[in-house]
């Protein structure tokens, strides 16, 4: 039950933290009232790969949507921020960790616990 509140607490904190560093460096408003209360982000299909490729990404670390090798607080902020339509991010089957073909808020749980080091992917 604790760990599930620290969690909580967590990603209301991350998810905070991404709206408001997101805003500040955006050009123009980046909420409006579609946006702001849409929270399931549909993901685009994947070209098909040839055989080295595909190996190559299912060894890519599950979750890392900004490709650096590492799943971190920074995979946890654009993905949130992808949720909400604040950011874009290249390839959005990284950002669907639990792979129901869907980035929303259960993506955003999840890579929340695995950068905590509470629960793994």
């Amino acid at each position: 039950m604790k760990t599930m509140k620290a969690l909580t607490a967590f990603i209301a904190a991350a998810v905070c933290m991404s709206t408001v560093a997101l805003t500040a460096f955006a050009d123009e408003p980046v909420l409006d009232e579609e946006t702001s209360t849409e929270c399931v982000a549909t993901a685009e299909v994947a070209p098909e790969l040839v055989e080295d490729e595909a190996a190559e990404i299912s060894a890519a670390v599950e979750g890392d949507v900004n490709g650096d090798g590492e799943l971190n607080v920074i995979d946890l902020t654009l993905i949130s921020a992808y949720v909400k339509g604040l950011k874009s991010v290249e390839d959005p089957d990284a950002a669907d960790v639990n792979g129901d073909g869907d980035v929303n808020v259960t993506d955003v749980v999840l890579v929340a616990g695995a950068v905590k080091g509470i629960a793994a992917l």
